[in-house]
């Protein structure tokens, strides 16, 4: 059974922002209401529901139906269950809740109906090791696991995990012509938001005329973790790096992981400019751009962070040697509530926006927050914002670093 209701990953962010801003020891924001997921057929978007209501209930009404099924009251925690999979009908969570409980009332069919839904929607990719959940640990699906149609379906579970991991695997990196002979060439990785992809953010972003105009060539990894299923599942329609907050504070590296290799990869093919290797984290990118910056200060020399959220709660014990080091930051913050602050107030926001400055003051890093124009479908992020925060990291040379952490 699927036990922890999961938001998204940017519904996730705009609840839980405030907590991660700010160091242990100062007031937290009060919590931000979650903005709304993508309408689906169905759902409380496309009915003219408050979709913070229909939050809410979801939340309850999968509490609820996960603690009737652990009891074994059957019926009542399948009625819960199929009331959120209203509510959500593109979720896989109480789709696989669905088969579960059918399964424990020995109605093979109905569960392999429910589970079949459940794989088409993404299941495998909700949890960290969602395959080893349906396939083997999940004890509620054992009268499934009997039937023939079974290994199939975990064949098309190895067949999904495949297709993602390959597209994942590979980033787009572009060097600009006039970089094509230089010895040593300056390195800008660009951590893209949640729901987009490698492709999008380069047709979409600045990037390419920044890495002309500047001088860098460019990466651009790839997250992970797909958001589009059925009939197949689409990693070129949209990633996100992580699911759930709680996951990417206990294992960070792990998810972090695309982000390294890719440079790694660069690196392999290329010498770096020692002095010009900088990242630029948009929106749910930003808290990954700044983590990684901040665990390789001796490689990164500047870090931008574009209308995101800061994660202190991770980067706090390795704020002394960044500093040490010279890394240098900037925080884009649009002036008005965009991406993942869409649903918070104006109020809210600017109150936000002075606890995200002060936050960063804190911490003693070279760098401040500066506000940029709001994203636009048509825009995205602020190129010209973006532009002068690379010209001034790349103005101020940090100390040398020590031995071992050259290019």
């Amino acid at each position: 059974m699927k036990r922890v209701p999961l938001e998204i990953a940017a519904l996730a962010c705009a609840v839980c922002a405030a907590g991660w801003l700010v160091p242990p020891a100062r007031a937290a924001h009060p919590a931000l209401r979650p903005a709304a997921q993508a309408a689906a057929p169905g759902s409380s978007a496309q009915t003219g529901e408050d979709p913070n209501k229909a939050i809410d209930e979801y939340a309850r009404e999968f509490r609820r139906g996960v603690e009737l099924l652990t009891a074994r009251k059957l019926d009542e925690g399948l009625a819960a269950m199929r009331r959120c999979a209203q509510l959500r009908p593109s979720d896989p969570r109480p789709v696989y809740n669905l088969a579960c409980g059918h399964a424990l009332k020995g109605e093979v069919d109905a569960g392999f109906e429910h589970l079949q839904r459940a794989v088409e929607l993404g299941i495998v990719f909700v949890e960290a090791d969602g395959l080893n959940m349906l396939a083997t640990a999940d004890s509620d699906l054992a009268a499934l696991r009997a039937d023939e149609r079974f290994a199939a379906l975990v064949e098309r579970c190895k067949a999904q995990i495949a297709k993602v991991e390959a597209y994942a695997a590979t980033p787009l990196v572009y060097v600009p012509a006039a970089l094509e002979s230089a010895e040593r060439v300056p390195l800008l990785v660009v951590v893209h938001d949640h729901g987009d992809t490698k492709e999008g953010a380069f047709a979409k972003g600045p990037w390419k005329q920044l890495a002309d105009e500047l001088g860098y060539a460019l990466v651009i990894p790839s997250a992970r973790a797909p958001l589009h299923f059925g009939p197949e599942v689409a990693p070129e329609k949209g990633m996100t790096w992580f699911r759930r907050m709680e996951d990417y504070e206990k294992e960070h590296w792990k998810y972090d992981a695309a982000i390294e290799q890719a440079v790694a990869g660069v690196r392999k093919q290329r010498k770096l400019d020692p002095e010009r290797v900088h990242i630029v984290g948009v929106g749910l990118g930003a808290m990954l751009a700044f983590n990684v910056a901040l665990t390789s200060p001796g490689l990164y020399k500047g870090v931008v962070a574009h209308n995101g959220a800061l994660n202190f709660r991770i980067v706090g014990p390795r704020l002394d040697n960044a500093r040490k080091l010279g890394l240098r930051t900037q925080l884009l913050m649009p002036r008005e509530p965009r991406g993942m602050f869409a649903n918070t107030s104006v109020e809210d926001y600017e109150r936000l926006v002075v606890q995200m400055q002060a936050a960063l003051a804190s911490t003693k890093l070279a760098g401040g927050l500066e506000r940029c124009a709001a994203p636009s479908a048509e825009a995205p992020v602020d190129g010209a914002a973006l532009r002068a925060a690379l010209a001034a990291l790349a103005a101020q040379p940090s100390p040398a670093a020590p031995r071992g952490t050259g290019q």
